[in-house]
């Protein structure tokens, strides 16, 4: 999925340009977005479009790590039930000031490495 709506100065796509949040959101949780694109949208105001970038697959590394800091408790705890995140995101949220965040990121985590564990340990035999 395309940027929408106006161009900027640059004449790049900007998502902030959307006339509404809907087209933003849907932009947000869209797979096909690039990742240039979510870049852009992890930094919307509304803590909603965040959430959705933090919780696509397609969100490069460096943006989902710069979410785990994020203002918003709704986008730090939806990033901490993702069980797509990394673990060295989920690392960094089991350590945060928020105690639900911390202890939803330790239940993901622990989550996805036993299952790397039985994954590893299948593949051995």
């Amino acid at each position: 999925m395309q940027a929408v709506n106006q161009n900027n100065l640059d004449g790049e796509q900007n998502p902030e340009s959307a006339t509404n949040s809907t087209e933003r959101l849907k932009q947000a949780s869209d797979r096909q977005t690039p990742a240039e694109v979510l870049a852009l949208l992890s930094e919307d105001n509304d803590d909603q479009v965040r959430l959705l970038v933090a919780k696509n697959p397609a969100t490069p590394h460096h943006v989902a790590a710069k979410l785990a800091r994020d203002n918003s408790l709704v986008v730090r705890r939806g990033l901490a039930t993702d069980r797509s995140c990394p673990v060295e995101i989920l690392s960094v949220l089991a350590e945060d000031t928020d105690a639900t965040v911390r202890e939803v990121a330790k239940r993901t985590r622990r989550s996805l490495l036993a299952t790397y564990q039985h994954i590893f340990n299948v593949a051995l035999t």
